[in-house]
């Protein structure tokens, strides 16, 4: 017979293996998953897309291409993520299959360099933009140096808080990222093709294949992401329907947006505009004007 208080009960009930509380559901899972995938890659990559491909319909299935590798990423993590219900099920994935060695370089690589350093340049971005929309001009050196520091102190700050308060941060972020996004595609929608902008430009060298492969690499930069839901498994009420279910839907809905929103950038800035820009959401928003 059960002797234990009902509060104590419940906690054992929601806590994971590891002592972690079960506290998010299958939207904030899906949020971390669109969240990690949508970061600044969007705003400059499709330049680089495009100058490799060559032209205009290339760069789209280019990252129709690009979708489906993520595609089948996102299948195979999915899988996983219902096997491994549990907090850090890289490591024990990497583990199982080729050894604690393996799995420890992973970790301490993916830790110290590969997170770290995209958690960086993320931080830097967000402070240069944030400056900018605030005061109109270019952050001193001083501010460029701290500012990227105090946002990500304030983001680490807000998760040691609580499960609670970094799924909401992160599903705030996740609306408004998406949010500018299909915002440019509705200006697009709204509007005539930009005037003069050519169906495409004289090709590179190459052949269409190397070309189209050539240009996936920048486009799986902007698609990765969707492993980050098997780190948080372990918080996950449900992880092994959910998980899976959020890294499938996460990816799903990236791909549709990243699809619209690369027409809507060729759409608004043409071939060459989108070649030639540097910072295409801004301008693709300012070509309406």
């Amino acid at each position: 017979m059960e002797t234990r208080p009902v509060s104590t009960r419940i906690s054992a009930e929601n806590a994971s293996g590891d002592g972690l509380r079960r506290v998010m559901g299958p939207v904030s899972a899906t949020s971390i998953v669109i969240g990690a995938i949508i970061g600044v890659g969007i705003f400059f990559t499709p330049t680089n897309v495009a100058r490799i491909a060559g032209s205009t319909h290339l760069a789209m299935w280019t990252w129709a291409a690009g979708g489906f590798v993520a595609l089948l990423g996102a299948l195979t993590f999915a899988e996983l993520g219902g096997m491994y219900g549990r907090t850090a099920g890289q490591y024990e994935i990497l583990r199982d299959a080729y050894g604690p060695l393996v799995a420890f370089c992973f970790s301490l690589c993916n830790a110290c360099a590969i997170i770290a350093g995209g958690t960086a340049i993320i931080s830097i971005v967000c402070a240069e933009n944030l400056w900018a929309a605030v005061t109109g001009g270019t952050a001193p050196a001083l501010v460029a140096v701290w500012l990227p520091a105090v946002l990500l102190l304030a983001v680490a700050g807000a998760n040691a808080i609580g499960v609670r308060w970094g799924a909401a941060i992160q599903n705030i972020t996740v609306m408004a990222k998406v949010g500018a996004l299909l915002l440019v595609v509705a200006i697009a929608v709204a509007v005539a093709p930009h005037a003069g902008a050519p169906a495409g430009a004289t090709a590179p060298a190459g052949s269409t294949a190397s070309r189209l492969f050539a240009g996936m690499v920048p486009t799986l930069f902007a698609f990765g992401g969707w492993q980050y839901a098997l780190w948080v498994a372990g918080e996950v009420r449900n992880p092994r329907r959910d998980v899976p279910l959020s890294i499938l839907v996460g990816v799903a809905v990236v791909i549709a947006v990243y699809l619209v929103v690369n027409w809507a950038y060729l759409h608004l800035l043409g071939y060459d505009g989108v070649v030639n820009s540097h910072a295409l959401a801004a301008d693709a928003v300012s070509a309406r004007w």
